[in-house]
């Protein structure tokens, strides 16, 4: 209802275009634009981004089929080890700027429509593992067990001595001098029993020497505790060789 004195809103036309305005600084803009023979609507901020707001007489992205779409001008990962690229989706309902970042045991792979997180090589299991410090004096090799120090920091597991008889965990990688590494304290190792033949389900014990692992319990003695470190298993989608180790520790006996 037009109310005395007031005039009547006069509808803008907005004309179509080949070709999306420049935008730069500050501005932003509405505008329509010919896809195919049809005239669609389309806003573009100040970066150069483009969200499609209408699709073939639907609102984009919305329940009528509208197609919304992806923009590759809105790359903000990198694609390769541990990392996808992530699109900011330009469904009306919908605009996501999103980084990922792959876990311990977890590859991102993707492809032009999906990302997949799948465990790499090494069981479908997440392992539970902390950062920890290496004060040794030197490197700690990758799969070695280890126990904590007095001071917090870890150090090769010794089941002759009782301070570093419990154990905190397997490194998966190697961990500097003077440095912080993964320490899984439950959960599967990748390949870290490679070159053992180990049958699946055996118990892996630690050694008689230092934080090494081995397939055979050591001999009772006074004074030494028996330690079982976890047990062998397959890589997921495989049956041999049994190269993981699924860390669960447990003491057999102390002395």
């Amino acid at each position: 209802m037009i109310k005395p004195n007031q005039l009547a809103p006069i509808a803008r036309a907005l004309e179509a275009v080949t070709v999306a305005p420049d935008t730069s600084g500050s501005t932003g803009v509405m505008f329509t634009k010919l896809v195919g023979s049809v005239v669609e609507l389309f806003y573009k901020d100040n970066l150069g981004r483009e969200i499609q707001f209408s699709s073939d007489g639907q609102v984009a992205g919305g329940g009528g089929g509208g197609g919304g779409g992806y923009s590759s001008g809105l790359n903000l990962g990198t694609a390769g080890s541990g990392k996808a690229e992530v699109y900011a989706s330009t469904n009306l309902d919908k605009l996501f700027f999103k980084r990922l970042r792959s876990g311990l045991g977890i590859d991102i792979v993707q492809d032009d429509d999906y990302i997949t997180f799948a465990a790499n090589g090494g069981g479908s299991t997440a392992p539970i593992g902390k950062m920890l410090y290496n004060n040794t004096g030197t490197s700690i090799p990758a799969g070695s067990v280890l126990a904590f120090a007095n001071d917090g920091s870890v150090e090769l597991a010794d089941a002759n001595v009782a301070s570093l008889s419990d154990i905190a965990g397997v490194c998966p990688n190697t961990i500097g001098l003077d440095a912080y590494g993964m320490v899984v304290r439950v959960g599967n190792v990748p390949g870290v029993l490679a070159g053992f033949s180990a049958p699946p389900g055996a118990r892996v014990y630690l050694s008689e020497i230092p934080g090494q692992l081995s397939l055979t319990a050591p001999m009772p003695q006074p004074g030494t505790a028996i330690i079982i470190v976890g047990t062998a298993e397959p890589a997921s989608n495989t049956q041999t060789p049994c190269d993981d180790l699924f860390v669960c520790p447990d003491i057999v006996t102390g002395g």
